[in-house]
């Protein structure tokens, strides 16, 4: 059983994988919708996220 988890290492780094792309499916709309929120609280000739001209 000691040599076993070599042979299922792709495994592990594919799980790794799914799960830190589900989290960042999660989290990252917050932290975008958080950074807008912030940013219309600027002037708007400051603004990063503005869709005008």
């Amino acid at each position: 059983m000691k040599g076993n988890w070599k042979k299922r290492l792709p495994l592990y780094i594919l799980i790794a994988f799914l799960v830190a792309t589900i989290a960042y499916i999660f989290i990252a709309p917050i932290y975008i919708i958080k950074n807008i929120e912030q940013d219309s609280k600027r002037p708007k000739n400051e603004r990063v996220y503005s869709t005008s001209p």
